[in-house]
């Protein structure tokens, strides 16, 4: 199973009382149709076949390009 399938939803959330607020970064695969949040991270965040959630690289998505790509989180 394809995990990018299935994108973090940051608006439901924070709508859920979970997050305070959407992580800057998230990159516009996480936002969701009709949201009012901003979404211009770097990074694609998905649940894996697993349940573990990680991130891609936005700009470059590659198995290779998966977790931070030499920043600080």
């Amino acid at each position: 199973m394809d995990g990018r399938d299935f994108f973090v939803d940051f608006d439901k959330l924070v709508t859920g009382g979970y997050m305070d607020k959407v992580p800057g970064s998230a990159s516009t695969d996480n936002k969701p149709t009709g949201s009012g949040n901003t979404y211009d991270g770097s990074y694609s965040w998905y649940v894996d076949s697993a349940g573990k959630v990680k991130s891609l690289f936005y700009f470059y998505p590659t198995t290779s390009n998966t977790g931070y790509q030499n920043v600080h989180p």
